[in-house]
């Protein structure tokens, strides 16, 4: 099984509230690791839309990001650290 690991930002690993993107994206690292990825992915956070401009500057989104190799995006839709839609994986062989 190839290895699939992420990369986060300094900042946003600061503002990812309880660790929860985090624990997401290590799930979702599994999932590309079991359809043949390997490597390490960018992990592109997003900012909560409609809220406070302090808010968004503490907090990064914990219901979606991007994890980013290259040419390939895999959009991750989650809540509370767990996975709930994984696209844009296609078995890599």
């Amino acid at each position: 099984m190839a290895l699939v690991t992420f990369i986060i930002s300094e900042s946003d690993l600061l503002k990812d509230r309880c660790g929860s993107v985090q624990k997401a994206a290590i799930e979702a690292c599994k999932k590309l690791s079991d359809a043949g990825y390997k490597g390490e992915f960018e992990l592109v956070a997003f900012r909560f839309a409609g809220v406070g401009k302090k808010y968004r500057s503490e907090y990064i989104d914990y219901t979606f990001f991007i994890l980013r190799q290259g040419m390939v995006n895999v959009s991750v839709e989650c809540e509370y650290g767990e996975v709930k839609s994984i696209s844009g994986i296609h078995k890599n062989t």
